[in-house]
């Protein structure tokens, strides 16, 4: 535990600066646009992560149905973060979940062309986004 706590103390120490710019960032986007994510913003349509964060969310509140109508491709994402989290608070490196994250990032994109084709502009689009 107390390596743990000091590795988590190093990241912060060394990415301070990015989080600050990346919270600005999407602050800044919230206040001008009203939305944080680019492409909803430029195309005014859902990227393939949407509904991701509520389906994180959905799950840790035990809500699986919530989060697979959020983003079904959170059931991938989950436990690749808590592999990447173990590995990296263990003091071990994340190379080993490279190929994993490429799959389940081309997956993510799959769920999302299938979910467009077959699914849109049907109950997900609103489950995504509502007030759109």
């Amino acid at each position: 535990m107390k390596k743990a706590v000091e590795i988590l103390k190093n990241d912060l120490k060394r990415l301070w600066l990015p989080l600050i710019i990346i919270a600005v960032y999407f602050a800044f986007l919230k206040c001008i646009f009203g939305e944080v994510c680019p492409m909803l913003i430029a195309t005014h349509f859902p990227c393939p992560a949407c509904g991701l964060t509520r389906a994180s969310v959905s799950l840790i509140r035990l809500d699986p149905g919530s989060a697979w109508a959020y983003n079904p491709a959170i059931f991938l994402w989950f436990p690749l973060i808590i592999a990447a989290l173990i590995l990296h608070f263990g003091g071990k490196k994340l190379k080993p979940l490279v190929i994993p994250a490429i799959i389940v990032c081309l997956a993510t994109i799959i769920i999302y062309v299938l979910r467009i084709l077959y699914l849109l502009p049907g109950a997900p689009l609103h489950v995504l986004l509502p007030g759109y």
